[in-house]
Order: structure tokens, then C-alpha cells, then sequence
């Protein structure tokens, strides 16, 4: 199960990490009364899908007044938004996520993530943030830092630090950092995710780490989901389940559109399969 951008960062905010501040609206007139509430020099609106490519799809625009706002929601909601990852049909725009920018002194790649050859999980780093993994790591594998650990340990201060280093972060921002990473790292663990991905993670003037940019996969099996975690997962799905339209609960061509039969699926760890 994917979440979208904001539903990924609501996860963070509620564990204290640090998000832009952020509305999410599903009409034009919403994103204009939104943009006004958060408008400072400009203001950043994100379309909602689950698929990459976004910002070089026309899906992310930087807006200066809530006139501007409104007028990219009326082109966009409603509307399918094509991107490398969802050709050629692409997927449709329901939900904008209208964020303040923030100023900007680096940007880096951070993603937790299972190894399953390994049976082990894996955080890695890059100071080349705001650009894919796979194009950095064929330009220049040098730039990425990996660390390992089991399923059932947490990572050492060596280990963080390293990751740190790898990101070429100041020593003061060291403190800030491990923070951080317990923080995300308890997050993959306590909510069963597959993949944890902030790209780019962002250190701001004022020295604070952002997640910018985030995503997540959940890969929900009841079995495998510790029981202190089981109602948690469950309210999770019912919840995003609830909030996807019927062309998002289709996003594959043949699979039921029917909510309580997908949650069901879903919840059970199944991959509906799609007839042509």
C-alpha cells in the first residue's frame, strides 16, 4: 500500500520530525484560501499520486500569490497527470498538498529499505539529494553511503555518524542528525513499511533537518505484524482506504473498485491481479 506525500508526512510530523507546514485541499477555491493562511514570498503546490516524476511532469508548481494557486489547481485537479512512472495513462489529480518553501542550504538523499537477499535492512545516504537513486548511483556510486543492521537491533552511533559523514553534514549537525534517523528509523520499524524514502531530505538556513520531499510503501501482511502494531495497521488502511476515490483504488485496469473488498485484499498482504 503507497501513501500519498502528505498521509507519508503526517507519520513524521506526529513523531516530531521536521515538515513544512502544509494544507491539503481537493478544490481551486480551497487551494486559494489555503495558499493565503500559509503565503510568504511563495508557496509550493504538489499534485497527490502515487507515482514519480512529478515536479518534471508539470505536477509541482511555485506560486507568489493565491491567485496564481488557484488558477494551477483549476488546470491540474481532476485532471490525469502523466509521469515517467505511470505512462501512458497516467493517474488522476483528487488532492493538492500546499506547502511554505523554505530556504535552502543542502540537499540529500535519505531512504530505509529492505534488503531481502540480505534478510536485513539497509539506510542509505547521498549528498546528492533532489535527483533519483538510480541516476546517482550510476554517475557516481561513490556519493552513497550504506549501513546495515537485522530486523531486530537499531543502529549504532557509528553507524549514524557515519551515514552523517557520508552526507557531508558539519559535526554540529551531528546531534541533529541522530535524532533524526532514531526517529525515522523507529517509524519503519513500529508501521511495517517496506520503503522509507526522503528525496530530497533538506538542511534549511537555520540548521534544521526537513523532510522535503517523502514517500513510503507498506507492505501489510497480518502475520508478520507484531501485535502491539496490528490495530495501528489496521486503522491505517481502513483510513487510507477510505480517503482514495474509486480511479485511485483502480490504478491498475481490471482490479475491483469495490473499498471493502481492496481493504481486504490489501490488509491480507494479497496483490489484486488486473484482466484485461
Amino acid at each position: 500500500m503507497n501513501l500519498h506525500e502528505y498521509q507519508a508526512k503526517e507519520l513524521l510530523k506526529l513523531s516530531g520530525i521536521n515538515i513544512p507546514n502544509g494544507r491539503v485541499s481537493s478544490t481551486a477555491n480551497e487551494t486559494k484560501i489555503f495558499s493565503e493562511e500559509l503565503l510568504g514570498s511563495s508557496i509550493a503546490i504538489k499534485a497527490q499520486i502515487h507515482a514519480g516524476g512529478r515536479g518534471k511532469s508539470g505536477g509541482v508548481k511555485i506560486v507568489k500569490t493565491p491567485e496564481d494557486a488557484k488558477n494551477f489547481a483549476l488546470s491540474i485537479l481532476d485532471k490525469n497527470l502523466i509521469t515517467y512512472q505511470n505512462k501512458p495513462y497516467g493517474q488522476p489529480v483528487n488532492k493538492l498538498l500546499i506547502e511554505e518553501t523554505i530556504t535552502i542550504k543542502k540537499e540529500m538523499y535519505f531512504s530505509i529499505l529492505v534488503d531481502r537477499q540480505l534478510e536485513s535492512i539497509v539506510i542509505i545516504a547521498s549528498a546528492s539529494g533532489g535527483m533519483d537513486i538510480e541516476e546517482i548511483t550510476k554517475n557516481d556510486p561513490s556519493l552513497i553511503t550504506k549501513e546495515y543492521c537485522q530486523i531486530n537491533e537499531r543502529l549504532t552511533v557509528d553507524q549514524i555518524n557515519n551515514l552523517a559523514t557520508g552526507l557531508d553534514l558539519d559535526k554540529k549537525i551531528f546531534p541533529k542528525f541522530k535524532i533524526f534517523t532514531e526517529s525515522v528509523f523507529e517509524i519503519f520499524i513500529n508501521t511495517d513499511l517496506s520503503l522509507l524514502e526522503i528525496n530530497p531530505l533538506v538542511l534549511s538556513d537555520e540548521d534544521k533537518i526537513n523532510a522535503f520531499e517523502y514517500t513510503e510503501s507498506h507492505k501489510i501482511l497480518v502475520e508478520k505484524t507484531e501485535a502491539k502494531n496490528e490495530d495501528y495497521v489496521k486503522g491505517l488502511c481502513k483510513q487510507i482506504m477510505d480517503e482514495k476515490t474509486p480511479e485511485e483504488r483502480d490504478e491498475r485496469a481490471g482490479v475491483s473498485k469495490e473499498p471493502l473488498v481492496i481493504l481486504e485484499v490489501t490488509y491480507h498482504g494479497v496483490n489484486p491481479v488486473g484482466y484485461d
